[in-house]
């Protein structure tokens, strides 16, 4: 007797000390939750200011590009408009009336200004959508550490039971697997800041372009205002000199010459040479870039597909476990002379329509993905487009340098052949890093992809676990309702 209450009491004694162990146990497990929303909230906060700055910066860079070319183009029309300026006062110092020429040269150099300067404004507003479009990576992993947030907050809800065990269990392997989710994240995190630098370089790039090409216009059409204006006072003065005008019939002969040929001799000296090689490295890097794109997506859409068939053989297996315990069910209300085939039938048919709705969730995650891949991989596109611009500039220096004065050619090829090979130097150097680039895409979409599996697997497991239940219920209902009769 004393023996058993000694017992009783030890018993007592160490459920008592069980009890706090216990309840420090979930404490740190509370701290250890707080700490990894602490770090993910953090992450999010440094993705949303990586992106703001980037945005703003890239933007800012543009800007000062247009500012330049703005200032450019103003040192031209100050010397455009002094030349103007000047052929007018000296015809009216011969006394001409040369106002209407001096109106439309003004004129048309302010609608000219004006048209390039909407044609700018239509490249900056390209440009910012470009960037955001471009930093897509960032905004998907920020996507991603909202979700791993909601995750870490529900940890608990979901993880309650009655039994302390199980649920220390439960929450200590949910914080596992958000804490391995969030070193992931971290590793694209770090790698998304080296690869948002080639495409903001690249956006920059574009942009200056397109500005340029905007403002080029006022050069072109600047010569032909200062040419028509020429005219202009050449037809005033020619109006107003008193000429004998003898009546005469004249045959007017029109010639037609033919189209000088062009002499590409020249093309076999140093000057071709250096630009047929810098054609041939930019065409090098366009077909790397494709080949790096094509590469990264199929792996990427490969691995998806690897980790969907993983789903389906899991959820085979889970399946096959809940028929078969199914099945002992109704085999043992045969035997006790009650048939519940219809319990299992009903319940059969249920798990293979929450097996159908996880397959076509699952299609739509894969589908996601091919367009997630996409679009992550967009800069890309953006450094193809920009190596395809190069080529083409490369090919024109042919035609627009070309001079029957040697020399006049060889400065324009020195000249503007200077100018593309900067680009070209800076085109090779942002697309040096595109596998590594790459890779924190790819990686990103195929984690986006398995979770948006694991969720649609894990709710057709928990539906069909309920069928399950639900086959026992009525089988057991069944049984009841014989044995009573």
């Amino acid at each position: 007797m004393r023996i058993t209450i000694a017992l009783s009491f030890l018993a007592v004694l160490y459920t008592i000390e069980a009890l706090p162990a216990e309840s420090a146990d979930l404490e740190i497990l509370r701290l250890r939750a707080r700490e990894l929303k602490w770090n993910i909230e953090t992450i999010i906060r440094q993705l949303e200011l990586l992106r703001t700055q980037t945005v703003e910066d890239t933007l800012q860079k543009i800007s000062v590009k247009w500012n330049e070319e703005q200032d450019s183009h103003r040192e031209y029309k100050t010397l455009l408009l002094s030349g103007i300026r000047t052929e007018i006062n000296i015809a009216k110092t011969a006394g001409k009336d040369v106002t209407l020429c001096y109106t439309e040269a003004i004129q048309g150099i302010e609608k000219n200004e004006q048209i390039a300067y909407k044609e700018a404004n239509e490249c900056g507003g390209s440009a910012e959508i470009s960037i955001h479009n471009n930093l897509g990576l960032i905004a998907n992993l920020i996507s991603t550490a909202d979700s791993l947030s909601l995750q870490s907050d529900s940890i608990f809800l979901n993880c309650h039971n009655s039994d302390d065990y199980r649920m220390r269990s439960c929450i200590f392997n949910e914080l596992t697997k958000v804490e391995s989710s969030l070193k992931s994240l971290e590793s694209d995190s770090i790698t998304a800041e080296m690869t948002i630098v080639p495409v903001s370089k690249n956006v920059i790039t574009q942009a200056s372009n397109c500005i340029k090409q905007a403002y080029s216009l006022t050069y072109t059409e600047g010569a032909a205002i200062r040419m028509r204006v020429t005219q202009c006072i050449e037809t005033i003065t020619s109006a107003t000199t008193t000429t004998t005008t003898v009546a005469s019939t004249t045959t007017k002969t029109t010639t037609v010459y033919a189209a000088i040929p062009i002499n590409f001799d020249y093309l076999e000296d140093e000057y071709f040479i250096k630009i047929k090689n810098a054609k041939l490295n930019v065409e090098h890097i366009v077909q790397r870039i494709e080949r790096v794109q094509a590469d990264t997506t199929e792996d990427a859409l490969l691995t998806v597909t690897k980790r969907w068939n993983q789903q389906i053989n899991n959820y085979r297996d889970y399946v096959n476990l809940l028929f078969n315990s199914m099945r002992r069910e109704i085999n043992n209300a045969k035997i006790r002379g009650v048939d519940a085939q219809f319990c299992y039938d009903t319940n059969f048919w249920a798990i293979n329509e929450h097996g159908n709705i996880a397959y076509q969730s699952a299609t739509k995650c894969q589908e996601s993905a091919e367009k997630s891949i996409e679009n992550s991989l967009g800069f890309l596109d953006n450094l193809k487009s920009l190596g395809y611009e190069l080529i083409k500039e490369l090919n024109d220096i042919f035609l627009n340098c070309y001079d029957d004065d040697t020399t006049k050619m060889q400065n324009c090829f020195l000249s503007e052949f200077g100018k593309i090979n900067n680009s070209v130097k800076e085109f090779e150097q942002n697309a040096k890093y595109i596998e590594y680039n790459a890779l924190p895409t790819s990686n990103y979409v195929i984690l986006q992809a398995t979770q948006c599996l694991n969720n649609a697997y894990m709710l057709a497991r928990f539906e069909s676990q309920g069928a399950m239940m639900s086959n026992s219920r009525c089988v057991r209902n069944v049984v009841n309702k014989n044995l009573r009769v």
